[in-house]
Order: structure tokens, then sequence, then C-alpha cells
């Protein structure tokens, strides 16, 4: 099968698509270490209240 000149679809074994599918997996959790790894390694520790943050921006916190 085809689309636009290029393959659309491959025919593979059982065993093949289902390595395929765990490879996903492991780019997907390794995507998700790297953010977390980075938000690590920046985290200058400051925090700040919802609060205010809202009034800084000028935005009304509903009760």
């Amino acid at each position: 099968m085809f689309k636009n000149n290029q393959p659309a679809a491959a025919i593979v074994d059982i065993k093949t698509m289902e390595r395929l599918q765990y490879l996903e997996a492991l780019e997907d959790d390794l995507k998700l270490i790297a953010v977390a790894w980075a938000r690590t390694l920046t985290d200058s520790g400051e925090r700040y209240d919802l609060e205010d943050v809202a009034a800084e921006f000028g935005v009304e916190l509903d009760d």
C-alpha cells in the first residue's frame, strides 16, 4: 500500500510488532526521564503561591 508514492504500511510478524511496541514504550519513558532530569538540574528551589502569581498577572481566583 502506498500513499503519496511512499510506503504506508508493512506486514510484520507478531514478535517484531511486540518488539517495536516495547521500544516505543521505552522511548516514551526515556523522554519523561529526560524532562524530569532537566527540571531537577535547573530547579532553583524557589516556589510561588498561586495567589501571588494570579495577582501578578491580574487574574482573579474564584473562591
